[in-house]
């Protein structure tokens, strides 16, 4: 984790962004403040290994392998 964190920029949450996850449907509720956090930051790609649960994303949702490949 302390290599990952230094090659990406860890973005912050606020109380706006958490009561707008709230409004979102989701079995899976970090997913979706995850997705509230991206949009907010107009992120091009989420990048998981839980594809599947980001039914709901604006954003285009690639698999660690997608995001690599696309390199």
């Amino acid at each position: 984790m302390r290599g990952l964190s230094e090659m990406v920029e860890v973005l912050k949450m606020d109380e706006k962004q958490f009561q707008e996850a709230l409004s979102i449907f989701s079995t899976d509720f970090e997913d979706v403040l995850q997705f509230v956090c991206a949009k907010t930051f107009e992120c091009d790609v989420i990048v998981t290994r839980n594809k599947k649960d980001f039914k709901f994303s604006t954003i285009r949702i690639l698999s660690p392998e997608e995001f690599l490949s696309s390199f």
